[in-house]
């Protein structure tokens, strides 16, 4: 939505300025909070001169500590609030700046400094409504300086943008641009206004203004390109349709483009032909549903939808919409009918039994289903179909109030298979945050199938290590039962067993060749040992015994794309997109954009992101609570009550936009700067962009998101060099490996990690292992269990590192290497394979677990921390280099910067043996 090269907003918003007082009233935000008392006779003044020495070192956390101590020393005054307001808004500590700018605001409402970087707070929060209101009262008061007044005015037009009201955004723009045209952010949010409103020409002509004012500016070039790209494509698709009007393809094509555009009006007309052409053809029909459901005219959109029918590929999404478009237009009967096909066509979706649920509970006929699934006719089915039902009940029970009733069969569902992911969910939605109930349901007396009931329960909330004591006690009693088996199986791999996780699930494997979950979870303790294609085998094995379970698929094309097999993984996460419509068991659409990504096809990796699911801000909403209630690595959520953000803007939530200023509060609550969340156009930019020729770094050192992935050369005396930017590309990997090929003749390799401020944690011991042996530990992951063992490295394609051991390798970090980056750089230093050259690293390396949510969206959630092997995490103190060189963060890097000479001496150094 927006260039990175702002650094300003995400898209969407919440209601008001009062609703946001009114939330954070309700949390603890005080201004001291490192919880260390003040040194006597130490000033305000010297403290903050302290925490400005320490930021200009790069040391963030430092700072903050010594502001805490300036304000404590000196509670009053405003001139400090409001520096470090603006240092805890620019590290993504939303709810400690939130405070400081609110308590300058209480003495000084018309406070210029404050209203300003407040909004500008909100903006970055997704509260775009109440940033606009804080935005004008800013203009309204007066007294600003010419710059403070133009930020206001960019502020202003960025929170509309964010509203999706583009039009009030662009006039906005458009006015401070006659007032001063040479303001580069607000010619670029021009630009992409225009770009929004489908005035391709008018975009391409600001970006030529913008790259007239900055020439060497790459987003610029690349927002051009895409303009370009574009309105080429639509002139060759208009072309086509007037050389040949009787082939509905071209006029599908048409359609797909003018969508992009967006001219929503003229794509619907396109596949309007396309269908009057092909009738019979059902991804004609989807296609055009979806272009009239965005148009809001529902019942045509119904019509669309209602011609795909129960195509066993197509049909899932179309479902979905037609339920979404027939409440729109108050059709109850069709609603209720749409997700009673959908539930028939894919019996697994749990998700789409949920809905059906629901729908019945609104327009009747929940109790008829309720009776149904406590009375099944023809008795009690078997094996999986025996869980279904009861997860089934535990759905109607909990729609109609039966708490209790809901919990039991829940429990017994997990209990007969504790593998099943839809009994697990159930288990985590209806215990995990009820204190007294999960205490009756773990409760173990000693009577035989307790131990199983306790062990499956815990399980299934995450409480691995506690549930394995119980689990290997229900396995003492039922050696041969292969779910048993692969629970424990779950446990050991979650203690970093890998070998013994292997040796249960082959057991159960060959005890039960039809165990699904068997196969499912060998895939993935092979894949994880780096044993491919065994991975890929079991994935097979998995989706043939039950071909309507995406996580099959989903795994499967996970296993695929580690084989290098991009075409067939995408094709296998593409059915588990069909079987899972929402993404909400299996998320395959991050992953299938992942691999488009790998294979070169950026737009159509784009174009997943959103995807084609309908956008319900209270379903919205759910999904992102439930993820962080399973995800987030601090089980008491920083010491609030999770639930009771469940409900809490239930009835208030009316547009997609809306419910992302929600999400964005509730994540805010835990104030943690690494679980936050996305913008579809944030993850287009880190994953699917152009890139430039070269790396390139900001002023302070950061890699910019236009920056080449990789870069090599060989130095002189055979040393090698890979500068690394970012691991967010998803062809670093491929990338980096290639660079990392070519240097293996060189005598020593330095590894170039500044700047980069990570990516994919999956990467981490993938790229470790081109360095170190297999089955290296390298660190530690620090989750809500406490400390693990790092999974060991796995083996690379030919078994073994690519760099040889007796090579030596120098691994360069500065105040930028963050994340996943960090992570990597540290993994080479506890394994004692490398030597760390230059700045204390950042000090973030929580491990991002991704949610993509319907419209494009992701949250990210922290679930564990890389630490070293002693269990100390990175975050919040970095890991210092075995050698320092000041300055390491250079905008301009080759050869002879200090830190690659360094690195060059000490490994001359080691060649010569000295």
């Amino acid at each position: 939505m927006i260039p990175g090269f702002l650094e300003r907003t995400r898209p969407a918003a919440l209601g008001t300025f009062a609703l946001l007082i009114a939330i954070l009233s309700g949390f603890s935000a005080g201004f001291a909070q490192s919880g260390t008392v003040p040194q006597a006779g130490v000033g305000a003044d010297e403290w903050a001169a302290r925490a400005r020495s320490a930021l200009a070192g790069g040391s963030v956390f430092e700072a903050i500590e010594a502001f805490d101590h300036a304000l404590a020393v000196e509670p009053g005054r405003s001139d400090l609030r409001l520096e470090y307001a603006d240092l805890l808004k620019s590290s993504g500590y939303w709810l400690r700046s939130a405070a400081q700018y609110k308590g300058v605001l209480q003495a000084a409402p018309t406070d210029g400094h404050a209203l300003i970087g407040y909004a500008e707070l909100l903006n970055a929060e997704y509260q775009f409504a109440a940033a606009a209101e804080q935005f004008t009262r800013a203009l309204q008061a007066g007294g600003l300086d010419v710059h403070q007044r133009e930020r206001a005015q960019v502020g202003l037009g960025s929170a509309k943008f964010g509203l999706e009201d583009f039009a009030a955004s662009a006039r906005i723009f458009d006015a401070l641009l006659k007032e001063r045209p040479r303001v580069a952010t607000a010619m670029a949010f021009l630009a992409i206004s225009r770009r929004r409103l489908g005035e391709l020409d008018a975009a391409e002509a600001l970006w030529d203004r913008y790259l007239e004012l900055d020439p060497q500016a790459a987003p610029a070039r690349i927002h051009k390109i895409e303009v370009q790209e574009l309105k080429g494509a639509i002139a060759d698709a208009r072309k086509a349709v007037q050389d040949d009007p009787s082939r509905p393809g071209v006029w599908a094509a048409l359609g797909r483009l003018l969508r992009r555009q967006p001219d929503l009006p003229g794509a619907a007309e396109a596949f309007a032909a396309a269908v009057k052409l092909s009738p019979s053809d059902p991804s004609l029909h989807l296609a055009r549903g979806l272009v009239l459901r965005d148009l809001g005219r529902w019942k045509e959109a119904a019509a669309s939808f209602a011609g795909v029918g129960t195509h066993p590929r197509l049909g899932g999404m179309a479902l979905y919409n037609l339920a979404f478009c027939a409440r729109r237009a108050r059709d109850h009967r069709l609603e209720v009918r749409a997700w009673a096909d959908a539930v028939a066509l894919h019996p697994g979706d749990l998700y789409a039994y949920r809905r059906y649920v629901a729908a019945l509970k609104r327009h009747g006929g929940l109790e008829l289903e309720r009776a149904r699934l406590l009375h099944p006719p023809g008795g009690e089915p078997a094996g999986g179909s025996a869980v279904r039902r009861l997860a089934r009940l535990a759905l109607a029970e909990e729609a109609s109030g039966n708490k209790e009733a809901a919990r039991a069969a829940a429990i017994d569902a997990v209990r007969a298979d504790p593998n099943d992911v839809h009994a697990q969910r159930l288990i985590r939605d209806l215990l995990s945050l009820d204190a007294r109930a999960l205490e009756a349901a773990t409760r173990d007396g000693g009577a035989a199938g307790e131990a199983r009931r306790r062990g499956a329960v815990l399980l299934a909330l995450g409480r691995v290590q506690e549930a394995r004591p119980s689990l290997e006690r229900a396995l003492q009693e039922e050696p041969e039962d292969p779910s048993l088996l692969v629970a424990v199986a779950a446990c050991a791999r979650d203690a970093g067993e890998a070998a013994e996780a292997i040796r249960l699930l082959e057991k159960a494997g060959a005890l039960d060749p039809s165990s699904f979950y068997a196969h499912l979870d060998l895939a993935l303790a092979y894949g994880a040992a780096g044993r491919v294609q065994d991975a890929v085998e079991a994935a097979e094995r998995a989706a043939r015994i039950d071909p309507a379970m995406p996580a099959a698929w989903s795994i499967l094309g996970t296993a695929l794309k580690q084989a290098g097999r991009l075409d067939q993984a995408a094709g296998a996460l593409e059915q588990a997109i069909h079987l899972d419509p929402m993404d909400d068991v299996a998320a395959p659409r991050l992953l299938l954009a992942k691999v488009k990504g790998e294979m070169g096809r950026m737009e159509e990796a784009r174009e997943l992101l959103p995807g084609d699911a309908p956008q319900e801000p209270e379903e919205i909403y759910r999904l992102a609570w439930e993820f962080v209630r399973d995800t987030y690595h601090d089980r008491t959520f920083r010491g609030q009550d999770w639930s009771a953000w469940r409900h809490r803007f239930d009835g208030q939530l009316k547009t997609t936009p809306e419910a992302l200023g929600a999400i964005a509060l509730m994540i805010s609550s835990l104030d943690d700067r690494n679980t936050r969340l996305r913008s579809p156009d944030q993850t287009a930019r880190l994953m699917f962009t152009h890139r430039s020729d070269a790396p390139q770094f900001s002023a302070s050192g950061a890699a910019l998101g236009t920056s080449r992935t990789v870069a090599a050369q060989r130095l002189p005396d055979n040393l090698g060099y890979i500068a690394v930017t970012n691991m967010d590309d998803p062809r670093s990997h491929a990338e980096i490996r290639k660079a990392v090929e070519e240097m293996k003749t060189a005598d020593g390799v330095i590894l170039d990690l500044r700047g980069n401020q990570g990516g994919s944690d999956a990467e981490v011991a993938r790229i470790a292992g081109m360095f170190v042996p297999a089955q290296t530990v390298t660190g530690a992951t620090v989750g809500p269990e406490g400390r693990t063992p790092e999974r060991p490295v796995p083996p690379g394609p030919g078994g073994g590192p690519i760099i040889p051991q007796n090579k030596p390798v120098v691994v360069l970090v500065d105040r930028n290497t963050a994340s996943s980056a960090e992570s990597l750089a540290g993994s080479l230093k506890e394994a004692n394979r490398a030597i760390l050259v230059g700045e204390k690293t950042f000090g973030k390396s929580g491990i991002q677990v991704p949610k993509l949510l319907p419209g494009g969206a992701v949250v990210l959630v922290v679930g564990a921390e890389h630490a070293d092997r002693s269990g100390a995490v990175y975050t919040g103190r970095g890991i210092e280099p075995d050698v320092r060189v000041e300055g390491a963060s250079l905008p301009e890097r080759g050869a002879d910067d200090p830190a690659v000479s360094k690195a060059r001496d000490l490994l001359r150094r080691r060649k010569g043996g000295r």
